[in-house]
């Protein structure tokens, strides 16, 4: 068997034949490049990081100047959640090969995670300049400069994407938003008409798609005009009524109106669809609990998909509320502070950094980001 079997098998998705063929391969040449590097991939596919890494670690000791291995390496680093040993093998990928679009868009997710938007965007630039045909990356420029309130360039970047994605619904919503935020309600509605206009046209041709009848019932929810929202979600739900996300947004959108009896019945039609969604069932706990008093129905909802999904932080942000206000302080806080990294890492601070109550030789930065739990009333003085 030779090595382009190993390669072939593993395309094909024959892991385990290909893993056979790579190890009689490397028992026969230890020192091979190749070998060691697809291998690495291999066990990597396999889930067998321990090996992967071992392997990773030869081949980078045969060829420091192979761009792809280190990026290799830095996806399993990524993956056993090393992000800043991560970032150093993407960096060093791409000092080898400047123009690789991998190791950018790696690099990105790194920064992504802990949404240091600067060095998004130089990287976003830098794929762009690689890959001018890449919609999704000016819809990430323009999301982070939307957050920033630099509404122009974010105008500029989404107003890019139309020349990749002509008519696209997405994009005129995105633009509506910011012009409501610029207050430029002439333009607000010379896009609320456009997008309308495209929708109907289609829907002329296509009076069956439930699609179109949601994207419309969706653009007039972001124009405001709920009741005719609901008409055209609920048009999307006669077409095809096992679409769970349609239940999921005319149950929100009934909420918005205060239609709750409606919403929860909405939200239940979603949940037997897929019970085990997240969003579906955390938004009818919160609204059992709120608008129908519900409590203990939607704390068991909470604490069941808490066991099942642990330190989810879409869970754990309401698991916290419920239990601080039933005085179960302990558990409550823990709750809170399960996420809150990903939450408030206001410094764009790496996990590996955080203070783990271990001896320290050197500056330890205390940072106040809790509120009133940071400080410590004494004596009518307040200190940290």
């Amino acid at each position: 068997m030779s090595f382009q079997d190993a390669i072939n098998a593993q395309k094909s998705g024959e892991l385990q034949k290909a893993n056979k063929i790579y190890k009689k391969l490397l028992n026969l040449n230890p020192e091979n490049f190749e070998i060691l590097f697809n291998y690495a991939v291999l066990n990597f596919e396999l889930k067998n990081y321990i090996k992967s890494e071992d392997l990773f670690k030869r081949a980078i000791l045969l060829n420091q100047h192979n761009h792809q291995v280190f990026n290799g390496y830095g996806v399993l680093l990524k993956e056993l959640n090393k992000d800043e040993e991560a970032a150093e093998n993407f960096y060093k990928s791409i000092e080898i090969k400047d123009d690789y679009l991998n190791a950018h868009l790696n690099l990105f997710q790194i920064y992504k995670k802990y949404n240091n938007q600067a060095e998004m965007l130089k990287i976003i630039d830098k794929i762009i300049s690689i890959k001018p045909n890449f919609p999704i990356m000016y819809h990430e420029k323009a999301s982070i400069l939307q957050d920033l309130e630099k509404f122009d360039e974010a105008i500029s970047s989404i107003e890019k994407i139309f020349e990749y994605e002509k008519d696209s619904i997405e994009n005129y919503l995105r633009l509506y938003n910011i012009y409501q935020k610029k207050k430029s309600f002439d333009k607000c509605e010379e896009i609320s008409k456009n997008v309308i206009s495209i929708l109907e046209k289609k829907i002329e041709t296509k009076n069956k798609n439930s699609d179109l009848y949601y994207d419309i019932g969706i653009s007039y929810k972001n124009f405001k005009k709920l009741e005719t929202a609901k008409k055209y979600l609920k048009l999307a739900i006669e077409l095809d009524p096992s679409k769970q996300f349609y239940y999921l947004t005319l149950a929100s959108l009934q909420q918005e109106m205060k239609e709750f009896i409606s919403a929860k019945e909405n939200y239940e039609k979603a949940i037997k669809i897929e019970p085990l969604n997240i969003h579906a069932n955390i938004s009818y706990a919160i609204l059992i609990k709120d608008e129908f008093g519900q409590l203990e129905e939607a704390k068991k909802i909470i604490l069941q998909f808490d066991k099942l999904f642990p330190n989810n932080k879409n869970i754990t942000t309401i698991k916290a509320w419920i239990l601080l206000n039933e005085g179960d302080y302990e558990n409550g806080w823990k709750a809170h502070n399960a996420n809150i990294f990903e939450i408030k890492n206001q410094m764009k601070l790496p996990i590996s950094k955080l203070w783990k109550k271990e001896k320290l030789d050197g500056n330890l930065l205390v940072w106040s980001g809790q509120g009133i739990g940071d400080f410590i009333f004494k004596d009518g003085w307040i200190t940290r």
